[in-house]
């Protein structure tokens, strides 16, 4: 049975998810290359190996077409390829190309520097407070 303590801790996780969400939404919208968050969602998931076009709408959980639509957007700019598998010539695998890593890199770069300015009102105290908080934060949400 989850306790009061728990439960507090909890409510505050949920409230602070979507100011970040929002505050990165923004950020997005403002930029002079727009990208719109699932689609950063799916260039940090493609840093890791390719996917094929069903794996990746099952992480992000959305239909088939919605993610079709999403991948061919950023084929055109360029972000992502669809290949042919080696091993299976019937499986498209959709891969990072360079100009997709280096848009990543850019988009998180500018997460990085306006979460970091905010951080910088912080006293030491309380960055090692937040660095201790968010370590076990994602220790319990890493599978």
């Amino acid at each position: 049975m989850n306790g009061t303590k728990e439960i507090t801790l909890a409510t505050q996780i949920l409230e602070a998810l979507p100011l970040v969400s929002q505050m990165a939404m923004a950020e997005l919208r403002n930029q002079d290359d727009p990208i719109v968050l699932n689609q950063v969602m799916v260039l940090r998931m493609l840093l890791t190996r390719p996917f094929n076009l069903s794996d990746l709408a099952k992480e992000h959980m959305v239909s088939l077409p919605t993610m079709s639509g999403t991948v061919s957007r950023m084929v055109k700019q360029g972000w992502i390829t669809r290949t042919r598998s080696q091993e299976d010539r019937r499986v498209v695998l959709i891969e990072l190309t360079a100009v997709g890593r280096a848009r990543l890199e850019s988009v998180l770069n500018h997460f990085a520097n306006n979460i970091a300015a905010r951080l910088n009102t912080l006293s030491p105290a309380e960055k090692d407070d937040l660095e201790r908080g968010l370590f076990i934060l994602k220790n319990i949400f890493t599978p």
